[in-house]
């Protein structure tokens, strides 16, 4: 699910129990988009900037290097978050 047009097209009654597939998967959508809870929502499509999308990058690394540290090895946790999808 990566906006909001989708998850409308999604439905409920898919046979999931307790519907967790939609659940899992407006997770995955919301790694490669942060801003898709809101996008939902306030049921409206949000085409950020590209400074607003380096900001949420900035967000994201400082709050890694403040939860693993800023050793190598809190440093190589905090790439390895970034880079893996």
């Amino acid at each position: 699910i990566l906006d909001q047009i989708k998850k409308g097209e999604e439905g409920d009654g898919d046979g999931c129990a307790n519907n967790l597939l939609p659940t899992a998967m407006l997770g995955r959508g919301a790694l490669i988009k942060p801003w898709l809870p809101t996008e939902i929502k306030e049921r409206r499509h949000w085409d950020i900037s590209a400074t607003e999308r380096m900001d949420m990058l900035k967000d994201f690394v400082r709050f890694g290097l403040e939860h693993w540290g800023s050793d190598q090895q809190g440093v190589n946790q905090v790439r390895r978050f970034l880079l893996e999808r």
